[in-house]
């Protein structure tokens, strides 16, 4: 029925229209809108353990798509207000909430619903969880085999955060970086951290500076033996137990030594080496194994461990009492002429090599040879364009500033390149403008696979390239 009376009600109203001349009508409305929305409003506040506030933390909003939504920062009582919100699934995030010895994060994911007024409170130190460890001492037979185990009743236990250090360790690497430690006590040999924020991390043992122990032969109720890398992970609400195996005697237990013996090689071809020949002048260096070969020489130098002078006379260099674990070797002369050795003929890639406890590890280092028996090899890079003009004739971009970055770095940025030129300023191992011509000639970390990016005055993306430097290469263009 009332379908009819709405046609019925147009009919009228049409008839009214065609009646009546156009200037003789007037047709008052109503001017009162009716506006539908459809959100919800978000307030957090954040607190620690004691409920005193945290004032002045950024807090983050995601929508559901993890795009930026908006930041506030929490005020005097701990309160971020977001205000209004359209309804949806959001999440926010914040991190570096301190308490005590630990650093806190929050997460969490909340769904706004139209004219809902959501409010949370969030104590980050919430969001952890306990570890329980215990400490036996193994006795080995000739073959390897546990024949006894006993409790260890002194010593210090250090929680380190796994995201902190590399993979050499020594107390002096991590001495700065200890999140927290225990002293093992006679009455028992078990210890508890409580309140360990969510993450990954390492433990350690020593008794003093020179026997230092990462705990990974990790010893299961049950019997078995196995490794579990050094490291455990806490998760929100953990409750984990944990018995570590140790050696009775630490001082050199995980250590090893190494000799290594350098030879430069020259490359005619991407897979072609002429027989390598003594290299006797230069410097050895031992490398965290987290070392990337497209790295300066500065950030290289802060995770040396070790470092040796060739005499010469001899191209044979023995590391003693190395810590077991990965390693890369860096031979070098000066800050502008270094290289990461290769351990082999035949890959193209860095091998790391490994330090094995009491054993003597001998390995052959090759370096790229040249000409000049340098390790940094120059590339000529050409930016052109094109002009219609003239037939399409190149002509060289002066001013265009040319970015090289590794292959792994490109391959993980955006494809929009004119919102990326500050991740390849950023991570770029070298960089420069081009000449009058549009050329530059820039010096390369030679037999690695890089990525030449160019940008023009104005900071447009012009084009990139792949190339790898070899004798002889030539020139990489950018159009």
């Amino acid at each position: 029925m009332m379908k009819y009376k709405i046609i019925l009600a147009l009919a009228i109203l049409v008839t009214m229209f065609s009646s009546c001349d156009k200037e003789e009508i007037s047709l008052t409305l109503d001017e009162s809108v009716i506006t539908y929305k459809n959100t919800g409003t978000l307030a957090v506040s954040v607190l620690h353990s004691d409920s005193s506030a945290y004032v002045g933390e950024k807090i983050r909003l995601y929508n559901d798509n993890d795009i930026l939504v908006d930041e506030v920062y929490t005020d005097e009582q701990g309160l971020a207000d977001f205000s209004e919100l359209l309804e949806g699934t959001y999440s926010i995030y914040g991190e570096g909430f301190e308490e005590g010895v630990f650093e806190y994060s929050i997460e969490r994911n909340l769904q706004i619903v139209t004219n809902g007024e959501k409010k949370l409170t969030i104590i980050p130190k919430e969001n952890s969880g306990k570890l329980t460890i215990s400490l036996n001492v193994g006795q080995e037979d000739a073959y390897g085999n546990v024949v006894g185990i006993t409790s260890v009743n002194k010593g210090t236990v250090a929680l380190v955060n796994r995201t902190s250090i590399g993979s050499i360790i020594t107390l002096e690497d991590v001495k700065n970086k200890i999140l927290v430690q225990k002293e093992l006590s006679e009455e028992s040999s078990e210890l508890t951290f409580d309140s360990i924020p969510t993450g990954s991390y390492m433990l350690m043992y020593y008794t003093d500076p020179s026997s230092l122990q990462v705990l990974f032969r990790v010893y299961s109720i049950e019997g078995s033996e196995y490794y579990d890398y050094s490291y455990t992970s806490i998760y929100k609400d953990a409750d984990i137990n944990k018995t570590y195996l140790i050696n009775e005697e630490i001082s050199d237990y995980y250590k090893g030594s190494l000799e290594l013996s350098i030879y430069e090689y020259l490359q005619v071809g991407y897979n072609s080496y002429t027989e390598p020949s003594a290299l006797v002048n230069a410097k050895v260096a031992l490398l965290d194994g987290y070392a990337y070969s497209y790295s300066s020489f500065e950030e290289l130098k802060d995770i040396m461990y070790a470092e040796k002078e060739l005499d010469g006379s001899s191209n044979t260099v023995l590391f003693e009492d190395v810590p077991t674990g990965d390693y890369y070797v860096m031979v070098y002369t000066d800050e502008d002429h270094f290289q990461l050795g290769r351990l082999n003929y035949t890959s193209s890639s860095y091998s790391k090599l490994n330090v094995y406890r009491n054993k003597t590890t001998t390995h052959d280092v090759l370096v790229n040879g040249g000409l000049v028996r340098e390790i940094l090899l120059d590339q000529q890079f050409y930016v052109y364009k094109y002009d219609s003009s003239t037939n399409y004739q190149q002509e060289g971009v002066v001013n265009a500033t040319v970015y090289i970055v590794s292959s792994n770095t490109y391959s993980n940025l955006s494809y929009d390149f004119k919102k990326v030129e500050f991740v390849i300023e950023k991570s770029a191992i070298k960089s420069g403008v081009t000449d009058a011509n549009g050329k530059i000639t820039l010096s390369c970390d030679a037999y690695t696979d890089l990525v030449a990016v160019a940008f023009d005055e104005e900071g447009n993306y012009i084009d990139y390239s792949s190339f790898e430097v070899i004798d002889g290469s030539g020139v990489v263009n950018l159009n």
